[in-house]
């Protein structure tokens, strides 16, 4: 299999999706080249317990770095800041911001 595409974002409100999700809610989501969507932040359990937004924004630095088209909106990251203590909302903003 192969990673043909890269959508990431907060969710805001009413937008229809494959995946359960809440506003603020961010996403990862990897499109294979068969068509199969993936959503990272709903696999769980990642080695160590580390929080998944480290791991995502490692790997997302592999993908755009491999060229891999991604499309990425700063739109609603103000949702996320809810809830969320700032470690975790710098990573997601690293993630989205980390365009080539």
């Amino acid at each position: 299999m192969e990673i043909v595409k890269i959508n990431t974002g907060v969710y805001g409100k009413g937008r229809p999706s494959l995946f359960k999700h809440s506003k603020g809610d961010f996403f990862y989501i990897i499109e294979l080249n068969d068509g199969t969507k993936i959503d990272l932040t709903q696999v769980g359990g990642v080695k160590n317990d580390e929080d998944e937004r480290f791991v995502i924004e490692k790997l997302d630095i592999q993908l755009v770095n491999m060229g891999i088209p991604k499309q990425s909106s700063m739109k609603n990251f103000e949702y996320s800041k809810k809830g969320l203590a700032k470690v975790y909302t710098d990573k997601i903003r690293n993630i989205l911001e980390n365009m080539k």
